[in-house]
C-alpha cells in the first residue's frame, strides 16, 4: 500500500533506513494508521492507537523498512504494526509504501 499523505520533509539527504529517517518513518507511520483507523476494512478501524516506539527491521521480500509499534491510550502494546519505507525519491517530494502487519514476534 502507497501513502502518498505520507511524504515527508525530510529531502533527499536525510535518508536512513529503508530510505527513511527515523523522523519520517514515525511521522509517516502515525498518519498510515491514522488513515487505516478510518477504513471499515482494517484491523485498526475505530481504534485509538499512539505511538509506541520504533525498530529497523525487513519486508516479508527480504528489504528494509521501518517497524513502527502502537499502543492504546491506557498504554496496552497493540498486536500490529506499520511497516514503512520509502518507495520513490524526487526533490522535496517521497512516496512512502508501508503495510499493516502483525507485529514481528507476537509484541
Amino acid at each position: 500500500m502507497a501513502c502518498a499523505a505520507c511524504g515527508g520533509g525530510g529531502g533527499a539527504g536525510a535518508a536512513g533506513w529503508a530510505g527513511l529517517s527515523r523522523y519520517d518513518a514515525e511521522n509517516g507511520a502515525v498518519d498510515a494508521i491514522h488513515q487505516d483507523e478510518g477504513d471499515s476494512t482494517s484491523p485498526a478501524y475505530r481504534q485509538a492507537l499512539l505511538f509506541a516506539a520504533v525498530d529497523q527491521g525487513h519486508r516479508p521480500d527480504g528489504a528494509q523498512a521501518w517497524v513502527v509499534h502502537f499502543e492504546s491510550p491506557e498504554g496496552k502494546r497493540s498486536g500490529f504494526c506499520v511497516m514503512i519505507w520509502s518507495e520513490t525519491k524526487a526533490a522535496f517530494q517521497e512516496r512512502y509504501g508501508y503495510a499493516l502487519v502483525r507485529c514481528p514476534g507476537g509484541v
